[in-house]
């Protein structure tokens, strides 16, 4: 499980990963100020003020990725953030991310099901989901109206 002293590192991870989010596809949100939100999501949620936990991986003393997980009501468990450093990616870290995730909810958190919410272009995300047995639930279509 990540800590404080993991703080920096993986504040910088998440600013630097090219999201693949409903955020990013939308060209009136300013570039800057999504990285410095998906800094902000994991730096918090280490301390459990977003998320409720933050686990990564580390590969000769870099952390190469993360994944942050809450637990909503009495069982029910998701992921919200996973990131994986363009240089590892290819190499089965986010499987074993979001695996170690799936099961510590389920045998720690003593959650029931497991949710997790990605774009359909995302074709990473959705093959890692899909292999680890997520299936398709809901499809949605985010609308945003600036003014």
């Amino acid at each position: 499980m990540s800590t404080l002293k993991n703080t920096k590192e993986l504040e910088l991870l998440a600013k630097k990963t090219k999201w693949i989010s409903r955020y990013y596809n939308d060209p009136k949100f300013e570039k800057q100020s999504l990285n410095n939100f998906y800094g902000e999501w994991v730096k918090k949620s280490i301390t459990g003020n977003f998320d409720d936990h933050v686990f990564h991986v580390e590969l000769d003393n870099k952390i190469c990725g993360f994944i942050t997980v809450k637990k909503n009501g009495i069982n029910f468990g998701s992921i919200g953030l996973v990131a994986v450093n363009e240089k590892y990616q290819g190499h089965g870290f986010g499987l074993a991310l979001i695996s170690h995730a799936v099961e510590y909810m389920f045998l720690k958190l003593g959650c029931a099901s497991v949710s997790v919410v990605t774009q359909k272009e995302n074709i990473n995300a959705c093959y890692a989901y899909d292999k680890i047995g997520f299936k398709v639930n809901t499809n949605s279509i985010w609308f945003h109206k600036w003014i």
